[in-house]
């Protein structure tokens, strides 16, 4: 049985470099990125999101995601 749950939200894209805002729903908050894998559902499909750096800004964190290098492609996932 593949069954998900929602850890977190992503809010909004930051900067020009393509990072997006993301609210975790862990406790502590940190605890988002010891998944394995962390997934967002896209018009009825799962696209695997590659985390490669984050940083606490704010409440929320900063992430960099593989294959997001411009802000006009990070708007796509919000």
């Amino acid at each position: 049985m593949n069954s998900r749950v929602c850890v977190g939200k992503i809010l909004s894209p930051f900067g020009i470099r393509g990072l997006l805002r993301l609210k975790s729903f862990t406790s502590p908050k940190e605890n988002i990125f010891e998944f394995s894998k962390l997934f967002i559902e896209q018009d009825g499909c799962l696209v695997l999101l590659k985390v490669d750096g984050f940083r606490n800004y704010r409440a929320n964190f900063l992430v960099d995601i593989q294959d997001i290098g411009y802000r006009s492609i990070a708007s796509l996932y919000t």
